[in-house]
């Protein structure tokens, strides 16, 4: 459309200044070149030209022979278009090129625009999707088992691609294509604006919230390693001090036995791969411990079984605490995410 533009406008003017410069066959300047042909009653040559000069010249005894100069005489209109060309066709350049500036920048506010509304009408799906994700993982994680469950996140919701996009071009577009004044047009560019700005920090902080439940649990999880580590090493020194008490192996003695079934079914198992499920040895190995270890209290011996085994059901404890504050964020997330989907409808009708 530009070049169709910019094409009419140089032939119009070229065809315009072509007649003006042209001269007319019936010119002063065509007659001053065919005016000496007419011949007078005498040897003068009669001329009617403003720019020749007739004058005599006198001989001895001859007749007087009269001499004219013919100055070649040029069309003022040539000379005058041939001063202001140079002028039009700059001014021609400078308008076509104005033209060409304006029609460019309403191209590019249009295309601007359109992208504008392809984006946040794209946020649709992926706040939905994300909303899926986020409840299935909700349902999982209100089972109580044992695990750090994958987060699935989804990635376009972190609104990069609005980065390119000017807010300005937004503005403009309301202004040219839905014909809204300039306050209602800022109005709905903050709304836009807003509402990605939104997006952005529910991405982040869902990002950050699992990120937190991840290093919490992973650390809580890591002591529970330690203190059981620390737990069977106190095992063993008690095994040493009642053989020293009793002479012989204790195997089969009260204080002993009912620990050692215990580490033999639940502890031996994973001592190598430490596949443990820490909720299943809160309840059949720590709780049950506790109690022996309460009724030998008054032994002296027992006392660092106890103080492991208390760091152990106190860290265990600490990750069901990071998981209920894991899904209490989640709830938050998802109720977040709803109300933007509701936002963005209202949005994209303006923007449409």
């Amino acid at each position: 459309m530009n070049k169709i533009l910019l094409w009419f406008f140089i032939i119009s003017a070229s065809t315009a200044f072509g007649q003006k410069s042209t001269p007319k066959p019936n010119s002063r300047a065509d007659s001053s070149k065919h005016a000496f042909v007419k011949s007078t009653g005498s040897d003068t040559l009669s001329l009617h030209d403003k720019d020749s000069l007739k004058y005599s010249v006198a001989t001895d005894g001859k007749p007087e022979i009269k001499m004219l100069i013919i100055k070649e005489s040029c069309d003022k209109n040539e000379d005058f278009f041939k001063y202001i060309f140079p002028i039009i066709t700059l001014l021609l350049g400078v308008c076509i090129n104005k033209l060409l500036e304006y029609l460019s920048e309403r191209k590019k506010i249009k295309k601007s625009g359109k992208q504008w509304f392809a984006e946040m009408a794209g946020l649709e799906d992926p706040i939905k999707n994300q909303i899926k994700e986020l409840g299935e993982l909700l349902k999982k994680e209100y089972e109580g088992k044992y695990g750090i469950l994958p987060l699935r996140v989804i990635t376009n919701l972190d609104c990069e691609s609005f980065k390119t996009l000017e807010k300005t071009d937004l503005i403009k577009y309301l202004e040219l294509h839905k014909k809204l004044n300039f306050r209602e047009s800022v109005k709905t560019s903050n709304e836009a604006y807003g509402c990605i700005s939104i997006l952005a920090d529910l991405h982040k902080s869902l990002k950050g919230k699992f990120n937190q439940y991840l290093d919490g649990t992973t650390s809580l999880i890591a002591q529970v390693n330690r203190n059981l580590q620390s737990l069977s090493q106190a095992f063993g020194q008690y095994q040493v001090l009642l053989e020293k008490e009793l002479k012989a192996d204790p195997i089969n003695d009260p204080r002993y036995r009912p620990i050692l079934d215990l580490f033999d079914q639940y502890i031996e198992p994973h001592r190598k791969d430490g596949a443990y499920d820490l909720f299943l040895l809160e309840e059949h190995f720590f709780e049950p411990l506790t109690e022996i270890l309460a009724h030998l209290r008054h032994d002296d011996r027992t006392s660092p079984m106890t103080t492991f085994s208390i760091e152990c059901i106190n860290a265990i404890k600490g990750i069901r605490m990071e998981k209920h504050y894991w899904i209490e964020n989640m709830k938050i997330i998802i109720g977040h995410y709803e109300e933007q989907i509701k936002d963005l409808e209202i949005i994209d009708k303006k923007i449409e």
